[in-house]
């Protein structure tokens, strides 16, 4: 995200915001819209209000060409707005692909341009908008909710609160979100296999010791390639969520006698670092996990390189794991967890919150858009129609809940429901997300996302960083992050064996010596931050 960007035009922004809402103040009909506290809206030919909502989404880009019952679900989605809340909605929801989507908020934010809600990920991305005062305070609005402040744990909204203020809606996603793919059929040869015959995942640091050495050992007999392996390909982060909970019950930051210490003062940071090296020299990995993306991962195993791919939770149903497992079903693509502490305790990638809806001060309908998530997020009903549409029309449901277009309306241009009604809202409920997948959900992957919902929240480490960072100054901030690239810088060489073992301790000591003497002060502060927020 470029936050710097934001930050020049959020002065132009503010002031196109505070100009609409003195516009707002004296009942503004500029186009045809009128205002009171819910938002902007119009009437209809019965005198009903309705009100323009505005949401900008990534990902899928819909083709408006194929939009064939839009107009139908609308009218069902306001009966029973008008019915339940007393309004009807104009939804606008703007999709735009991942790669391009930074830069249209940046532009849209610095034009003052009317956006309700904003679908985006990672906190430290919401918490760059708080500090340049582009980001609305939604907390009146939440605190005014039915469903939503109680359907998120409170320790969820504590992800996306600064100053005490709630500044986003958490989506939630599955509670594990680093997911380990293996070659199931290999699993299978090398001996891992349930009572069924079926490919076991590996669910222990020796099993997962002894699957990568029959890999690397086994030659062409496993995978059939004259080019060099690798058993895992992983990027370091997620490398980091796979096996640093086998060494310590606090994989993160963590506190001792009060005080929040940085995750590598941990002896078993210590260990978990000499098992990354351990694991590089068998050349089970290798120094690509700093360099790997997500995108490479299908190509690697798709061209037997490697038999294990570290990746997001849903790349099986939607990524690139998608191809090879569509390319090649005889390999039994196997989604695994993440290894866990001796507790049963998995290590959280960024939280809860990583994914959410945020408002910006250019929202113009920001009490009717809260009113109609809250609505949606608690209610089947209310959430199939958002998300589907009408049973029969953009929508049938098969064997499980799995959710398809109707036979009929099928074409090389329409294979989900948004292909015949576009899209409304984001909304999203675990629960619901899960008993009517899509039909184009592979099993292995709807048998992981069970599994991984089966995992009690308190048994996810959430880093107590990602409570409080964003109280940090900006000069604080600059501190912080300059220690953390130098750090990183140096872990990196130690990971990947750059420094002979002989060189390993002092190397080591001298690293995480300078990172806790750099960063003492913030730390402190961080400290007291959370013991602030917290202390009730």
């Amino acid at each position: 995200m470029k936050l710097k960007r934001i930050v020049a035009y959020a002065a132009a922004a503010l002031m196109l915001a505070f100009s609409g809402a003195l516009l707002a103040a004296c009942g503004n009909k500029g186009g045809g819209y009128q205002t009171d506290d819910l938002g902007i809206y119009k009437t209809d030919a019965e005198g009903i209000k309705v009100y323009k909502i505005v949401v900008l989404d990534h990902g899928v880009t819909i083709n408006s060409q194929t939009l064939k019952y839009r107009e139908q679900v609308m009218k069902e989605i306001n009966d029973r707005l008008y019915r339940d809340l007393g309004f009807k909605a104009e939804f606008q929801v703007d999709t735009y692909a991942d790669t391009q989507f930074a830069d249209k908020v940046s532009t849209l934010i610095s034009e003052g341009a009317h956006a309700d809600l904003i679908r985006q990920n990672g906190t430290d991305v919401l918490f760059g908008y708080v500090a340049s005062n582009v980001a609305k305070d939604i907390t009146p609005y939440v605190d005014a909710t039915q469903n939503l402040k109680t359907v998120i744990s409170g320790r969820i909204w504590d992800e996306v609160k600064a100053d005490g203020k709630t500044y986003a809606i958490p989506l939630l996603s599955l509670p594990v979100d680093t997911t380990i793919y293996a070659r199931g059929d290999l699993l299978s040869k090398a001996g891992f296999k349930d009572g069924q015959n079926n490919p076991r995942p590996l669910s222990t640091l020796a099993e997962y010791e002894s699957f990568l050495n029959t890999i690397k050992t086994g030659g062409q007999a496993y995978l059939d390639t004259l080019l060099p392996t690798v058993p895992l390909m992983i990027q370091a982060s997620n490398l980091e969520n796979l096996l640093l909970p086998c060494f310590t019950e606090t994989p993160g930051d963590y506190f001792e006698n009060g005080q929040l210490k940085p995750k590598i003062a941990q002896a078993g940071y210590k260990q978990y670092v000499q098992k990354v090296r351990e694991w590089h020299k068998n050349g089970w990995i290798d120094d690509s996990i700093y360099t790997i993306s997500f995108f490479e991962l299908a190509n690697l195993m798709n061209s037997k390189i490697t038999a294990l791919a570290g990746s997001t939770v849903w790349d099986l149903e939607f990524g690139s794991i998608k191809s090879t497992n569509t390319a090649h079903p005889d390999w039994q693509i196997t989604p695994m967890l993440p290894l866990t502490s001796a507790d049963g305790v998995y290590k959280a990638g960024a939280g809860h919150a990583s994914e959410y809806l945020w408002v910006p001060y250019s929202s113009k309908s920001t009490g009717a858009a809260m009113r109609i998530l809250d609505w949606s997020c608690n209610n089947e009903e209310n959430y199939m129609l958002l998300n589907y549409g009408i049973k029969g029309m953009t929508y049938e449901l098969g064997e499980n809940n799995a959710v398809s277009v109707p036979e009929a309306e099928k074409s090389a241009a329409v294979r989900m429901p948004y292909d015949l009604m576009g899209f409304f809202m984001v909304v999203t409920n675990r629960e619901f997300n899960l008993k009517y997948p899509s039909s184009q959900a592979p099993a292995a992957a709807l048998d992981f996302y069970k599994k991984s919902m089966q995992i009690p929240l308190n048994k996810i480490y959430v880093d107590p960083m990602v409570y409080v960072k964003s109280s940090l100054s900006d000069a604080d901030l600059a501190k912080l992050n300059s220690a953390n690239n130098t750090m990183s810088l140096e872990l990196q060489k130690i990971l990947t064996n750059k420094y002979g073992d002989g060189d390993f301790e002092s190397k080591w000591a001298a690293m995480v010596n300078k990172y806790v003497g750099d960063t003492a002060a913030v730390y402190t502060k961080l400290t007291q931050a959370y013991n602030g927020k917290f202390s009730a």
